[in-house]
C-alpha cells in the first residue's frame, strides 16, 4: 500500500467515525425530543388501550361497501 492509498484509507476511516458520531448524536436528540413530547403516549398505555369501535365485522363491511359506492358515483360525476 502506498502512502497516498494509506492516507485515503485513513480519511475514509475518519469520515466513517464522524458519520457514526453524527448519526448517534441525531438519534440522541430525536429520542430526547420524543420523550419531551406530550402527544406521544407511553408504551404501557398503548398496550392497554381499548378499542373504541366495537362494531361487528359485518357492519364494518357494509359501511366500507357504502363508501366504495359513494366514491365510484363521485368519480362518475367528475368524469362527465
Amino acid at each position: 500500500m502506498t502512502i497516498a492509498e494509506l492516507n485515503v484509507a485513513i480519511d475514509g476511516y475518519n469520515n466513517r467515525i464522524a458519520d457514526e458520531f453524527a448519526r448517534m448524536r441525531y438519534v440522541a436528540w430525536w429520542a430526547a425530543s420524543m420523550t419531551r413530547a406530550k402527544k406521544i403516549p407511553r408504551l404501557e398505555q398503548l398496550m392497554e388501550a381499548k378499542k373504541k369501535d366495537d362494531k361487528p365485522i359485518e357492519v364494518k363491511r357494509e359501511e366500507h361497501q357504502e363508501l366504495i359506492e359513494k366514491l365510484l358515483k363521485a368519480r362518475e360525476n367528475d368524469a362527465r
